[in-house]
């Protein structure tokens, strides 16, 4: 069991930048498949993306010169969520971490810039990426056994 939390909490950490790499995915399998609880699978997936949001949160700027993906992805969320950012920072950044919009990946980039700290950010973005796994763990076996797969 150790070995899979691991495996699942490096999914989290790579997934975050690497799309191929999913982490909703990897929820729902260790939901259904594996049948782990769902607030467990959350919890664990949440931790692994909030450590690279905290290197993007450090890093973020080297990032944005080095990663052109990066840094379109990051200049697009601010061109079309920037003035929401302005007002209301965290409380945008909950939406992004639970629904992905703006894109996850950019309040912790962006969050220097805006001042905000990393430890009022990370617990935002823990509480709401745990939301979205948790519940697709969950909505992951619900379905499965609604189908008669689990």
């Amino acid at each position: 069991m150790v070995l899979e939390a691991l495996t699942l909490l490096g999914i989290g950490f790579i997934g975050t930048l690497v799309w191929v790499v999913s982490t909703e995915a990897a929820a729902i399998y260790y939901g259904v498949t594996l049948g782990w609880p769902a607030l467990l699978v959350g919890g664990i997936a949440a931790l692994g993306q909030c450590a690279m949001y905290a290197l993007l949160f450090l890093f973020g700027e080297r990032l944005l010169r080095r990663w052109r993906w990066l840094a379109l992805q990051v200049r697009r969320a601010q061109r079309r969520w920037g003035p929401r950012l302005e007002v209301g920072y965290l409380g945008t950044s909950a939406v992004a971490s639970v629904f992905g919009l703006p894109p996850a990946l950019a309040p912790p980039v962006l969050a220097p810039s805006f001042e905000v700290p990393l430890v009022r950010l990370l617990p935002v973005m823990f509480a709401g990426r745990c939301v979205r796994f948790t519940v697709l763990a969950l909505a992951g076996s619900t379905v499965a056994a609604w189908f008669g797969l689990g």
